[in-house]
């Protein structure tokens, strides 16, 4: 089973479908998924109230149980993911380690990702096989676009960066497709 990702903040900010632009490719509608720790995704979203595929909220144990009412009365599912370790009480975040296991328990074997660089940035450490990462030619100031991804692994040198491999780039439209895989450490 495939599924597509975001973040609720691109869900605040694009109200998305997150439906396949092309379903004559797929078999299946892929499950829509959004990364959710307070629940915030509104009831009157495109994404909540469109049938044509499943979708999942993933949030923490603690979120209002009043917006899970709502949530499942319009056909979302919400489901429950342990927090992220050492996350602050005033701002918790959801583990993308037991998400990612999570999704692999309900059938999902493949999942795009499409997010800003918060999510990016963390699912890149160590949590996906292969990053597809679209640059748009448009310059935007901080802390709209910021230079790297926020919440990927740090390295105090370039040498220590994470590295991606079988490197390929290409145009799309205006915008350009940079991908790889990402590189396992030795012994990992």
């Amino acid at each position: 089973m495939r599924g597509v990702a975001v973040g609720v903040s691109t869900v605040l900010r694009d109200d998305p479908l997150l439906t396949c632009r092309d379903q004559l490719l797929l078999s299946k509608p892929p499950a829509r998924v959004i990364f959710d720790s307070l629940l915030r995704t509104p009831v009157e979203s495109r994404v909540a109230i469109d049938r044509s595929a499943p979708t999942w909220i993933l949030t923490l144990a603690t979120a209002p149980i009043d917006r899970r009412k709502a949530l499942a009365k319009v056909g979302v599912q919400v489901i429950d993911v342990a927090p992220e370790a050492g996350s602050p009480a005033s701002a918790p975040r959801l583990s993308l380690a037991a998400a990612m296991e999570t999704l692999h328990s309900l059938g999902i074997r493949r999942l795009l990702v499409e997010s800003g660089s918060e999510l990016v940035g963390r699912c890149a450490a160590r949590l996906v096989d292969q990053l597809l990462v679209f640059v748009a030619p448009k310059i935007a100031g901080a802390p709209a676009a910021p230079a790297a991804p926020a919440g990927a692994p740090e390295a105090p040198a370039m040498a220590l960066a994470a590295a991606l491999e079988e490197i390929h780039v290409e145009r799309v439209g205006d915008d350009v497709l940079i991908g790889g895989f990402l590189g396992l450490e030795e012994g990992a």
